[in-house]
């Protein structure tokens, strides 16, 4: 297809719009939520910026502060005896590694591959 001039080719692009109302409908809706999306994104980014920007400067140049978080969770694995925390770690381990491994190891080989 060759074009003769500009006022041509938008008389084409406005035919293919006409014709084609949904596909044009869910591309302006696609842009419009692709520009929504990066405006929020830019915008969040720039409350964190601040926030932190206020936070250093309430605090100082030469201030550092560590926090605990999750230290108040109900099961603390620090606050675990080693006993119960390798009780744990060999049941988890057995539940799906050991029992799944004997299994498949009662099975027969030529039976399991054929319902593969």
């Amino acid at each position: 297809m060759r074009l003769h001039s500009v006022g041509e080719g938008w008389l084409i692009a406005l035919e293919q719009l006409r014709a084609n109302k949904a596909r044009s409908a869910l591309t302006v809706l696609g842009v419009v939520i692709g520009i929504a999306t990066v405006m929020a994104m830019a915008s969040i980014v720039s409350g964190f910026r601040q926030q932190i920007v206020q936070t250093l400067e309430v605090v100082g140049p030469t201030t550092f502060r560590v926090l605990r978080f999750f230290s108040q969770t109900p099961v603390n694995p620090d606050a675990l005896p080693q006993e119960i925390a390798l009780g744990l770690g060999l049941t988890v381990g057995v539940l799906f590694g050991v029992y799944p491994a004997t299994r498949a190891a009662r099975l027969d080989p030529i039976a399991a591959l054929r319902a593969e």
